[in-house]
Parts: structure tokens; C-alpha cells; sequence
């Protein structure tokens, strides 16, 4: 016997609406309806889950990414890095992360087509303990604009995967983590928006690029008059175009502060913030290096 089976319902104002899957409790509906009167409050989308109430093993943040005013939490460090990611992308026009997919009865009707189990959890009181259903959240949602000038909007899903293609240490969990894809991927399907799932092994989570990111993000604060931006952009292309073969970073960098007459850190920060904003066609999936060449990008930073 199963162990939700031992469950007695308590005077927790339990509805069961499906005899195999969780009953939704009325603290569960409580969390919902503060959930919603948060992203009135702020005008837009709040995390269903936060860093607070979720257990993590120190590896969730809170991601203030720049362009978008927005709170965006991460519950692993491939969200984390996921997240910023897509950042990069200009037609990316809003990223939302925990969002929960509701209505709920939606995803315990889904469970129950396929035949699986919903995901719960269980609650002790002093007065009793049972089961009531987790509200279920998609890591990564994002709105973009695609080359047709459509609002489009896609889900994603990070998982770690093992070497020999598990998802999780033991069998019992492993089933749970692709129910719940299951459900997941036929909610999205029924919203009609494009719904994938991301693991360790995707372009956005490459060393190299997440390392270029960071390099970027010293100078996320700083704002260097277009003019320079416009001349140092102009020069680091002209030296490129001529010396692309054999060039090193630090080598273009020198040359083009001798050439303006300006310091090469100034040079370098200039340089940073034209790929940030995409004024520059170098390969940010390479490594930029002081002492590396330079590799041209394959076309623009868009996402489709």
C-alpha cells in the first residue's frame, strides 16, 4: 500500500477531484490567490517559488539581469546560467522563471489522461497529517520576437542528465521526474507554446560562453559615450579585417587604443559593451582570450 493511500483527509477542507490523483487543499489555494495578488501588486510576473522556500543546497540566486526589470530566481546553477543566457539574445523581450501552471485542475487532469501520478507533498500538523498537490512550475518561460515580427512565447525545462541518461539516483524518483515532464510537455502543447527540455549539454551552457558572460558583466554598469563607442567600433574592425588571420586580443586591443590615442582599458571596456550590444560579429561560444584569436560569429544573436 502506498503511502498517500494511509492518508486519513482532515479537517483541511480537502477536494479530491480525482479518486488516483491529490486532493487540492485549501492552503494550496491560499498560495495561489497570494501569488496572483503579488504580480498585481507589481505589475507583472513574481516566482511562483523563491530561494526562500525551496530547499537548493546553496546553489539558487537571484538574478538582476540588465534590460530586464524583473526578479528572476534560480533554483541550480543551470538555471542560473540558462537564465543569462538567454539575456544575450536582443530579441528576448521578457524572461519569467518558476511559473506555475495553472489553472491546477488543468495539470491534475493531464496526470490523470496519462494515467500518472500528479506530484504532492506532504503536510504535518498538530492536528494531522496528509497529502495535498504541488502546483507545478515550468523553470524558464520567455517572451522574444521572431524574424516576423510575431510575439512568440516558448517554456523550457532544465534537467540535469547522468551519463548513462538518468535523471535521477533512484528508480522511484526517476519515474516521478518524467511523469512530470509528461504533464508538463501536454500542458504547454494545450497552451499552444513551444515547450523544451534543457540539460547541461545545450550551446547556452557552454564553459566558453558562460565565461565570455562574465567578462561582459564587469562593464554592465558602465556607459561610455557613443561617439567613442562608434569610433573604437569603427577602428577594432578595420584593424581586424586586415590582421584577422593571425591577431590576438590583446594585440587589437593595443592597436586600436595607440591608434585613437586612448588607454587600453578604456579600449577593452569599449569593446565589452559593443558585443553586449551586439555591435561587434565575434563568436561568443569561443573564448576571448588575451591571448587567443579572434572568430567571427555564424550570423546574428537571434532566437527562433
Amino acid at each position: 500500500m502506498k503511502s498517500y493511500e494511509n492518508i486519513k483527509e482532515g479537517n483541511e477542507g480537502l477536494l479530491k477531484l480525482h479518486e488516483t490523483q491529490p486532493p487540492i487543499s485549501v492552503s494550496v489555494i491560499n498560495s495561489i490567490d497570494a501569488w496572483n495578488h503579488k504580480c498585481k501588486v507589481k505589475g507583472g510576473h513574481v516566482p511562483f517559488l523563491s530561494i526562500k522556500t525551496v530547499p537548493t543546497s546553496g546553489f539558487a540566486s537571484v538574478n538582476l539581469l540588465k534590460g530586464f526589470d524583473v526578479q528572476l530566481d534560480t533554483l541550480s546553477k543551470l538555471e542560473t546560467k540558462f537564465v543569462k543566457g538567454l539575456a544575450y539574445y536582443k530579441n528576448i523581450v521578457a524572461i519569467s522563471t518558476q511559473y506555475p501552471l495553472l489553472k491546477i485542475t488543468e495539470t491534475l487532469s493531464i496526470a490523470e489522461n496519462l494515467g500518472v501520478r500528479h506530484p504532492s507533498n506532504i503536510v504535518s500538523n498538530k492536528r494531522s497529517r496528509y497529502e495535498q498537490v504541488s502546483v507545478m512550475t515550468t523553470d524558464v518561460l520567455i517572451t522574444y520576437i521572431d524574424s516576423k515580427g510575431n510575439t512568440c512565447k516558448e517554456a523550457f525545462s532544465l534537467k540535469y542528465i547522468s551519463e548513462d541518461g538518468c535523471y535521477r539516483s533512484t528508480q522511484n524518483k526517476e519515474l516521478n521526474t518524467k511523469n512530470k515532464l509528461q504533464i508538463e510537455a501536454i500542458y504547454w502543447e494545450i497552451k499552444e507554446v513551444k515547450w523544451s527540455e534543457i540539460t547541461q549539454k545545450h550551446p547556452l551552457i557552454n564553459k566558453d560562453f558562460q565565461d565570455n558572460l562574465s567578462q561582459m558583466s564587469v562593464y554592465d554598469d558602465v556607459n561610455y559615450p557613443k561617439t567613442l563607442l562608434k569610433k573604437v567600433r569603427r577602428k577594432i574592425l578595420l584593424i581586424y579585417s586586415k590582421h584577422a588571420a593571425f591577431i590576438e586580443f590583446h594585440a587589437l586591443i593595443e592597436l586600436v587604443a595607440a591608434s585613437l590615442k586612448i588607454a587600453e582599458c578604456k579600449v577593452r571596456g569599449c569593446f565589452w559593451v559593443l558585443m553586449r550590444e551586439h555591435q561587434l560579429p565575434f563568436n561568443m561560444h569561443r573564448k576571448i582570450k588575451p591571448f587567443g584569436l579572434l572568430y567571427k560569429s555564424e550570423g546574428p544573436w537571434l532566437w527562433e
